[in-house]
This record gives C-alpha cells, sequence and structure tokens, in this order.
C-alpha cells in the first residue's frame, strides 16, 4: 500500500508571527491607543453606515495601506505624501 500523494501548497508569509520586542509592546499599549479613535459599538452606529472619509479627511485622496510590518512604510508615505489620508 502506498501512501496517498499530498498536493504542493505554496505558503507565502509566516506560519506564526514573531514575539513583540519590550518597546513594540509599549507603542502599542501607550502611543497607538492614544491616536486610535477606539471601537465603533453596535449603540454608536447600529446601522454599521460606513464612514465618512471626506469628515476624516476633506477632499484629499486616501490610501489604505496594508502590511504585515512595523509601520515604518506607512510612515515614510505619510511624512512624503502630507496632502494624502492615510489609514
Amino acid at each position: 500500500m502506498t501512501k496517498p500523494i499530498r498536493p504542493h501548497r505554496n505558503f507565502y508569509g509566516r506560519l506564526k508571527g514573531k514575539s513583540l520586542k519590550p518597546n513594540q509592546k509599549t507603542y502599542l499599549a501607550e502611543d497607538l491607543t492614544a491616536l486610535s479613535p477606539g471601537p465603533v459599538s453596535w449603540q454608536d452606529n447600529p446601522e454599521r453606515t460606513p464612514l465618512d472619509l471626506n469628515a476624516l479627511f476633506g477632499p484629499r485622496p486616501v490610501w489604505l495601506e496594508i502590511g504585515f510590518g512595523g509601520g515604518e512604510h506607512m510612515v515614510h508615505q505619510a511624512a512624503q505624501n502630507p496632502d494624502t489620508g492615510l489609514i
């Protein structure tokens, strides 16, 4: 009897993330908490109305950064593009 052949599976990325360094934990707990608008509860938005990006950013273009790093790229982009709203 032979073993069934498993299909080849590509995986891009990490199966398990690295542990946070102490300064990263502090950054998440203190700095980002102070900047966060906080969660939106069901009572605050029962109809789940989408955010009004014009109210948040005005007529500026808005970019959505999707990344898995420490935010260095987004900070660089924000510095280079001050007239663009970044999420």
